[in-house]
């Protein structure tokens, strides 16, 4: 008897229901962790067991730490693996997607994401179990229509064989750079620079947008209008997973540099083999730009964090590269949608859409009309996202707000009228230590190949001006631009078919190095205890923005209360607004009398606002004293000097 050709066979069968059952296995990976976890700690409800809460970190066992890293493993792939993957199968049965199915999967599965919670949010609430099962739905639906469509395992046993190399490059440097950074990272949880990242993606259990009070210039209490809207949601997912500690909030980080080094392997494998020398040159680019973002990349030298900006500038760094590749694979629709991803994490998004439409119109690495087609298109979403959020800022009453933020932060950045050229020699050669040394000349090298590397290069050329002609600089502006930079340099060594180009390899892996050993720190970052202080302050005041004023810790450097100086930031965002405090604080703001325990700062009074000290519990005091940061550039390697010198800011009351 003939079986017809439409009737799957048992193997057919049995792999499709291993597709189906496949989002299972990291649920059940992660359930048994959290169990772990939960018994470890004492907790009884393992549904609200924190991955890693600093309160106790002087407690931790090795089994407390083996159920950590399951944990934080389980909810990884659970929330970005399995997705992922699946995410791939499903559009590789669409001959319309198949050169750019990475692309897609990303993004449905965002939109996935952004769909779940604005449906949980108003009906169950974001919380652990309700995203569990909503995320385990999504995920058994995708297995489903991976299942139906003839896609299988077997695709990915093709895709190893074919990207091997890739893939193992790529997640040995991810486990190299958590091991490598883990001590630095296990202090961060503790200091609080992460506090933006952690608060915008914590609102989304609120509001539909990423919603977080923070000060501008001489303004306080304006609600931020960074988009951050994919950051946060991804962010978001892992908080509710893990418990509201910012070592969830820096775990995006490693995934995206993953997709980071996949994206530009995949671009590098389509101009020939990827050689173990650009596979070595590509990690250590991964090793030092995040050698950047746990030191130096912050809002000053003193304010460097994996969790911000790290996280965010990663996750736009990741769509720029999906945006390049789209273009690279003449996919005009899937250019957009990574435009459009980036552009919804940061505001440099649009900007870069400019330059890649204007550079690609030039170099035409794909026929006019269709490139002028996808700005069209591109222009009007972005053009429709923009009203969205307009509207929506309107109905909150937050224009005035995200008026005054938008002119402190961004505007009067670039406008201000501050010497722009004096630093341009050492943002320059910044830019060049960033992408390893000999690897930035591909920048250069890339003009003149083919019409895509010439694109790809004049974007980063004119993106570096910008950066260049704003008066006010940032080392995170640049951490965008290094990984392409790289990627055109390991382009270049694989189309070059000399005998030698090994030996440049070699070299450029020397030079890598050297770059790594001049940006590594002589001491790890202190200024640790300015966000302990911080997270143990209550304002208790009627005015908002002079209580920040007060709490500037210039105001307790003056009073010889803390050692050294830090920003407005620091102090405020770290800060708990409570109308009464609900335990001692070593530091009291309030309007009122002063409260049993407590000391009147000499001199502090000033409009009915006092500053009160503990004298009861003093120890706190004692501790500042006692661990008194290094002063001056003493943590600095000589090559990071000329950012970390900051002329001492006036306290102006």
């Amino acid at each position: 008897m003939t079986v017809p050709a439409n009737i799957p066979n048992s193997a057919t069968r049995r792999a499709r229901w291993l597709v189906v059952l496949s989002p299972l296995i990291p649920a059940a990976m992660y359930l048994l962790a959290a169990w772990a976890l939960a018994k470890t700690t004492g907790q009884t409800d393992f549904w609200s067991a924190a991955c890693f809460d600093p309160r106790s970190a002087g407690e931790i066992s090795i089994t407390h730490l083996t159920a950590l890293v399951l944990i934080a493993a389980g909810a990884t792939l659970f929330l970005f693996g399995t997705p992922a993957v699946l995410g791939l199968l499903a559009f590789r049965s669409r001959t319309r997607f198949r050169s750019t199915t990475h692309v897609w999967s990303f993004a449905f599965n965002s939109l996935a994401l952004f769909l779940l919670c604005l449906v949980l949010r108003p009906t169950v609430g974001i919380d652990r179990l309700s995203f569990f099962v909503g995320w385990l739905v999504w995920s058994i639906g995708l297995a489903i229509v991976v299942s139906r469509s003839g896609e299988s395992f077997s695709e990915l046993a093709s895709f190893w064989q074919r990207h091997r190399k890739a893939v193992g490059v790529s997640i040995t440097t991810i486990i190299a750079g958590v091991l490598l950074f883990s001590s630095e990272q296990f202090l961060q949880c503790f200091n609080g620079d992460g506090v933006e990242s952690l608060e915008l993606a914590r609102s989304l259990r609120q509001h539909v947008l990423p919603t977080w009070e923070i000060e501008t210039i001489d303004r306080f209490g304006a609600v931020i209008v960074n988009p951050a809207l994919i950051n946060s949601y991804w962010t978001v997912g892992l908080q509710v997973l893990l418990g509201d500690h910012e070592l969830a909030t820096r775990l995006s980080y490693w995934v995206c540099w993953l997709g980071i080094l996949l994206v530009c392997f995949r671009m590098i494998k389509h101009f020939g083999n990827v050689t173990w020398g650009t596979a070595t040159v590509m990690s250590l680019s991964v090793l030092l730009v995040t050698l950047w973002n746990t030191f130096y990349v912050g809002y000053n030298p003193y304010m460097a964090d994996l969790a911000n900006p790290g996280v965010p500038d990663a996750l736009f760094t990741l769509c720029l590269l999906l945006s390049f590749d789209a273009l690279l694979q003449k996919d005009c629709a899937a250019y957009i949608v990574a435009t459009v991803l980036g552009s919804l994490v940061l505001y440099a998004g649009p900007v870069m859409f400019v330059l890649t439409g204007i550079a690609a119109l030039f170099w035409r690495p794909m026929e006019r009309t269709r490139l002028l087609k996808a700005g069209i298109m591109g222009a009007t979403a972005l053009a429709g996202i923009a009203g969205s959020y307009v509207l929506w800022g309107w109905s909150e009453g937050l224009l005035e707000g995200w008026r005054a933020t938008l002119q402190g932060e961004y505007i009067v950045d670039f406008f201000a009228p501050y010497p722009r050229l004096y630093a341009n020699g050492i943002y320059t050669g910044y830019f060049v230590l960033g992408c390893g040394g000999l690897p930035a000349v591909a920048v250069i090298r890339a003009l003149f190949r083919s019409s895509w590397e010439q694109t790809v290069a004049t974007v980063i050329l004119c993106y570096l001006t910008i950066v260049l002609c704003s008066a006010s600089k940032n080392l995170h502006y640049l951490v965008p631009l290094l990984p392409p930079t790289v990627m055109l340099w390991c382009i270049g060594q694989t189309r070059d078919k000399m005998h030698r180009s090994w030996q440049t390899s070699v070299v450029a892996i020397i030079s890598m190095a050297v770059c790594l050993a001049l940006c590594w720190p002589r001491s790890r970052p202190v200024f640790t205890l300015n966000r302990d202080l911080g997270a143990l302050t209550t304002f208790q005041t009627d005015n908002y923005q002079e209580a920040c004023r007060w709490s500037d810790v210039v105001l307790l450097y003056d009073l010889n209360v803390a050692s050294w100086p830090a920003s407005n930031h620091v102090w405020v965002a770290y800060s708990k607004l409570e109308a009464t405090p609900t335990e001692r604080r070593p530091i009291l703001l309030t309007t009122k009398a002063v409260p049993p325990g407590y000391h009147l700062r000499a001199g502090s009074e000033t409009g009915g606002l006092k500053l009160c000290i503990d004298i009861v519990n003093t120890d706190w005091l004692r501790w500042t004293m006692s661990r008194q940061p290094e002063t001056g550039l003493e943590r600095f390697p000589w090559i990071f000097q000329p950012i970390a010198v900051r002329p001492r800011p006036k306290l102006d009351l």
